[in-house]
């Protein structure tokens, strides 16, 4: 069955739904907790959740190995992802404006009512790549550099492009009719962003949860998703709270890409 709008294949709405929802508590959950997600207090070390702490105010989720807020930090690690996903799909559109930009009218013909995979490829398999290869060269990267937030951010972000790049750029390609490809362009990018910065932002998800799991992304003490989950497994005999709800947010995220990049990339919905 063929969706003309993306907005309304069921599972895209899943996955457009739990990117919002990560992007809410990105922006929003750093200022609603009330906890320093850098302070440590050793005497509060291991709080399982909904404890209360001084002034009154609770650790929702418990407390880690030094005692910092485990929910404060979760929603502060997000805000980094926010960040990968609003760069990569700037970066991303942008591409795709310059690919269509030097195509030009070369792709001029009568509009297919089959789906073309903009570069040779579906892309679900091309997000697989851009997930690979992604991770690869960010460890490279920071073999070189070393762990950095900036380089984490930049380096998830260029990867993280390739789905909204080609979520755009096949959109206009298939409707080779457009007298000016350009303009459509333009449109489509500004009609698919929401589209386009999910797959973003829950890719670079993906890709920063990696890197930062092995030890060579956000740099301690700064938290971050992949880090939070490497200190949930090493302590989950002690603290199971610390890892259940990081590694769920990761395994969801990695659904809810794939609700979105799957029907997408076999033709279910069309974006032309």
């Amino acid at each position: 069955m063929l969706h003309q709008n993306p907005y309304r294949h069921p599972t895209t709405i899943a996955g457009l739904a739990f990117a919002i929802v990560l992007a809410a508590i990105g922006i929003f959950g750093p200022m609603a907790t009330p906890h320093d997600p850098y302070a440590t207090r050793p005497g509060a070390s291991f709080c399982p959740p909904l404890s209360g702490a001084s002034g009154g105010a609770s650790h929702l989720l418990g407390t880690d190995s030094v005692g910092r807020d485990t929910l404060t930090r979760l929603a502060v690690s997000l805000r980094t992802d926010l960040y990968i996903g609003l760069l990569g799909a700037a970066l991303g559109l942008l591409t795709a404006w310059l690919l269509v930009v030097a195509r030009g009218n070369r792709d001029a013909g009568p509009a297919s009512d089959i789906p073309r995979p903009p570069f040779g490829v579906p892309l679900y398999v091309l997000s697989i790549l851009a997930y690979v290869i992604g991770v690869i060269v960010c460890i490279l990267v920071f073999v070189v550099v070393g762990p950095a937030l900036l380089a984490t951010v930049v380096c998830a972000a260029v990867f993280s492009a390739a789905a909204p790049m080609a979520l755009v750029y096949g959109s206009v390609r298939r409707d080779s009719t457009s007298s000016n490809p350009v303009r459509l362009a333009i449109w489509r990018g500004i009609a698919l962003f929401p589209l386009g910065f999910s797959l973003a932002l829950l890719m670079g998800l993906c890709i920063e949860s990696s890197v930062s799991f092995l030890g060579v992304g956000v740099p301690p003490p700064s938290p971050s998703l992949g880090g939070l989950v490497n200190q949930g497994m090493v302590h989950y005999a002690e603290a199971p709270w610390i890892l259940v709800l990081p590694l769920g947010i990761v395994v969801a995220d990695v659904a809810a890409f794939w609700a979105v990049a799957i029907p997408v990339g076999r033709g279910q919905v069309h974006i032309g």
